[in-house]
């Protein structure tokens, strides 16, 4: 899913490796796979998705949910 948001399959897996959720405690999506927590991941690519397609094409919101 991240994939469909960031501009494809590597940089979603840099942004799963690496980047904190400022939302779910500043922790990177897979340490809260890890721990259990896929369901609050989910939920914050679909919101992310959510936003997405409240803005114009090519308008990246991206940045903005990560911090």
């Amino acid at each position: 899913m991240a994939a469909r948001i960031v501009a494809g399959e590597a940089e979603a897996r840099q942004w799963y490796r690496s980047e904190p959720i400022a939302g779910l405690g500043g922790r990177i999506a897979l340490e809260l796979l890890r721990s259990g927590h896929s369901p609050a991941v989910l939920d914050f690519l679909l919101d992310v998705l959510r936003e997405e397609m409240q803005v114009a094409p090519g308008t990246a919101r991206w940045q903005d949910r990560r911090s």
